[in-house]
This record gives structure tokens, sequence and C-alpha cells, in this order.
């Protein structure tokens, strides 16, 4: 522990070459008795590393702005292996990235002092376009296809959009997607804007859907996170049928506009197959006449749940919702 924490410590301070030697002295009383052993540290520090700049290679759609965002390890600090290694996660983890390699050079300077160093990140950049499609049939549906497009770093700022388009002989949907991972350049808030508008034939009547939703999430900590925002959803109600008549052929379109916001807690050991730990979930929602609702109420929601391992495979589970 004395060693991996001096090892950080002088890693932190630019020492990435520091050498160190740990010996346990000990020594044993004439008489017998126990006394205390000695740590005797040896440390060759070497010379002191500082990044002077960066320089990027490889990101040929991806903007500067967005990998610097990224760095651990930022001009005018000391170098940083541990440093390196985060910022080569952090690029990792945005997903726009097949390869990255971080590394550094020195640059000519005085012998004495602390060492001015180049830090080189090399990436290979991740195809950014997906496009998919397919076909099908339903009994009801009769032949009904989608065909949908994908964006992840649109402009090259790490925003993703997307386009989808489903259709069969009942029911018509276009709907876009986008998604800005850093809001208010905050790496722990994404906001994500939903439209879509839709035609649908029931057995019974028709409706028109055309709907717009906002949505921030909002990562507090490990185990909390929040998340807000708005939607707003017209609903057009046309040709009300029983069987083959048409007995209203009216149109009438009914409007909800409301606000949501929901935390959530988990501090279960696993998402997918949870053994031990506890999950809760609200949710406010209210529709309002002055956002433009023709409706006006309140609703919420609580769930939770508790996982505790018994014996073996065996887990305990304790659920509410309200």
């Amino acid at each position: 522990v004395v060693e991996s924490d001096l090892v950080r410590f002088m890693d932190g301070e630019g020492l990435i070459d520091a050498q160190l030697k740990i010996e346990v002295l000990k020594e044993e009383p004439g008489d017998g008795s126990a006394v205390p052993h000695r740590i005797l540290v040896r440390v060759e520090e070497g010379r002191r590393h500082l990044v002077d700049h960066w320089r990027f290679s490889g990101n040929v759609l991806t903007d500067n702005r967005v990998i610097r965002q990224e760095m651990e390890v930022k001009p005018g600090e000391p170098l940083s292996r541990f440093g390196m290694l985060q910022s080569q996660r952090n690029l990792y983890r945005t997903g726009l990235f097949d390869q990255v390699t971080i590394r550094h050079e020195p640059l000519p300077g005085p012998v004495d002092g602390p060492l001015r160093v180049r830090l080189l990140v090399e990436m290979e950049e991740r195809d950014n376009l997906q496009l998919t499609g397919g076909v099908g049939y339903d009994t009801e549906e009769k032949v009904r296809g989608y065909l949908q497009f994908n964006n992840h770093n649109f402009l090259g700022a790490r925003r993703i959009i997307g386009l989808q388009l489903r259709g069969s002989a009942t029911r018509q949907r276009l709907q876009f997607t986008g998604t800005e991972t850093r809001f208010l350049n905050r790496s722990n808030m994404e906001a994500t804007v939903v439209a879509f508008a839709a035609q649908e034939e029931e057995e019974s009547y028709d409706i028109s859907r055309l709907s717009a939703s906002f949505q921030v999430d909002w990562e507090l900590s490990p185990h909390w996170r929040f998340l807000y925002g708005y939607n707003f959803e017209a609903n057009r109600l046309d040709e009300v049928r029983v069987l083959e008549d048409v007995i209203e052929d009216r149109e009438e379109t009914y409007r909800i506009s409301r606000l949501r916001l929901s935390p959530i807690y988990d501090a279960r050991d696993d998402i997918f197959n949870p053994t031990r730990g506890l999950f809760m979930s609200g949710e406010l929602e209210t529709a309002l006449k002055p956002l433009g609702s023709q409706v006006e109420f309140l609703r919420s929601l609580f769930s939770g749940s508790y996982h505790q391992p018994l014996f073996g495979r065996t887990v305990w589970i304790s659920t509410v919702r309200l």
C-alpha cells in the first residue's frame, strides 16, 4: 500500500521515471522484547515532466474540442501516466474511435529543470454512419417495412441523430431523434429530442399523431440520476366507424402538453441480473392548459425493489409500487 501510494503521488507530480526501493529494517533487542520495524524508502526522482501542448492526429471528422474535453492531462500540468491512461479510456468510451494511442516525446530545452514534452494523441475513427432496413409481413398490416439512418458523430461534435421511417397498409410513422451527449457542456448531462408524425388506421377509427419531446438525463452520482423533460402531443381523430359504415366524419384534435420529473436511485450490483441492492424510481407528471394542453392532470408513480441473497443462488426480492 505504501509503495502504490508513493508511486501514484509521484506520478501526479510529473515524476514518471521515478524509482522506488523500499526496505524493512529489523532490529532485535537484546532482551528479546518486540520492537517496531523501520521502513526505509529510497527514491530516485528523475526529471519532472511537464506537458507543453497536445498534438492530435487521425480525427478526420471529430472536432478537436471533443477530444480536449476527454483529456485528463492538460498543457502546463505535470505529465501523468495515470492521466494518459484515463484519457485513453475516456476517448474509447465516446464510441467514436476504434483505436487510440497516447504517447509523449521530449522537446528541445535546457538540460536542468523540468522536461517539457509534447503529448501525441493518435486515433482511428469509427464509421459514424449507419443505414438499416427490413421488410416483413403481418396478417393485420400486410406488407410492412422500415428504413433507419443514424449518424453517431454529427458535424464531428459527438452528437447523435437518427431518422426512421416505418410503413404498412394501415400504419405509417416518420420519426427524428437527436441526442446531445454533453448537454450544457457537462459530461454528466445528456439531452434528447424526439419528434414523430404517425398515421394509424384502426378497425373503428383513423387517428393522426404529431408529437415532440425534450428530455434531460442528469447523472448526479454513481447511484442518483434525474430525468426531466417536456412533451407535446396532438392527436386528430376522424372517421369513426361501426362495421363498414362511417357514423361520424368530422375531424377533432386533442392536445396534451405535459412536464415530467423522474428521480432514480440504483444501488444494485447488476442491472440485468441483480442479487443484492436497492432500486427506487419516482415519476411526477403534470399537464397544464397554460402550456397548450386541452386537459389538466397530475399523476405520480413510485416503484422500488430490494434484492437480498439468502443461500446458494436464492435471492429474496421485495417490491413496492404506488
